[in-house]
């Protein structure tokens, strides 16, 4: 719900699926973005490259043979 500052109009939308839910996915680009949103609240900061090297990882996920080094580079 917002409000249009120009027009003082109240506007609202009801929404069943939010984006990133099942019903309603995230492009890999939406999810590569918000991964870079959430790595900077990270409790230890991580490295440009490792964070990167994290991202990799988890995009090809299906493929990795375990995720222990995927935890080992987000701790």
């Amino acid at each position: 719900m917002g409000k249009d500052q120009a027009q003082g109009v109240l506007r609202s939308q009801t929404v069943l699926r939010p984006r990133g839910h099942a019903d309603n996915p995230l492009s890999t680009n939406e999810m590569v973005e918000r991964y870079w949103e959430c790595v900077q609240y990270a409790p230890n900061p991580l490295t440009e490259e490792r964070a990167s090297l994290a991202r990799d990882l988890l995009l090809r996920l299906e493929e990795v043979p375990d995720v222990a080094r995927i935890m080992s580079l987000l701790y």
